[in-house]
């Protein structure tokens, strides 16, 4: 009986080891500004130009075919968070836009990203999808605007900037 306590404690005290070596290879979340999503990945990103919590300002999007346009102003609680190991989180009150993204900055200023989650009007999907590319069009410590051209598969012309601060 007292083997059997013993060997009890034993494998006890084994499982606690086992399970905080674990716990390294999968980080806990630890809260962003603004969020309680974590970085994903231990990976340090080359350029962390955008890396930060950037409020929207403005979200301006044409649709050049059907000659509309619709400019949303941002609210406290929308934003774009850029983390340093190349994660996008971005809840936006437009069309309830929620997304979990990983994101690159190419050479020459443009910023684009693979969605893993994402939802549109409470309608959501994790299937990965793109973002299609982005212009860096302005950008200081304080302020960032960025622009898309893009032609839909339908042929229809489109055109969006957003405006962002900290």
């Amino acid at each position: 009986m007292k083997n059997l306590f013993l060997a009890c404690i034993i494998l006890l005290i084994a499982a606690s080891f086992t399970s905080c070596k674990l716990d390294n290879l999968n980080p806990q979340p630890s809260a962003t500004t603004g969020t309680t999503k974590s970085d994903t990945s231990t990976t340090l990103i080359s350029n962390t130009t955008l890396v930060g919590n950037w409020n929207i300002v403005t979200d301006t999007i044409k649709d050049v075919s059907a000659s509309q346009t619709v400019v949303y102003k941002g609210t406290p609680t929308d934003h774009y968070i850029f983390t340093k190991y190349g994660n996008l989180y971005i809840n936006s009150g437009y069309q309830n836009y929620v997304d979990t993204a990983i994101y690159t900055i190419s050479p020459n200023s443009k910023v684009g990203w693979v969605n893993s989650y994402i939802s549109v009007n409470g309608v959501s999907s994790r299937e990965p999808s793109s973002s299609g590319t982005f212009a860096i069009t302005s950008l200081t410590a304080h302020s960032l605007v960025i622009t898309q051209d893009a032609i839909a598969a339908g042929g229809d012309e489109r055109y969006e900037s957003i405006t962002f601060t900290r």
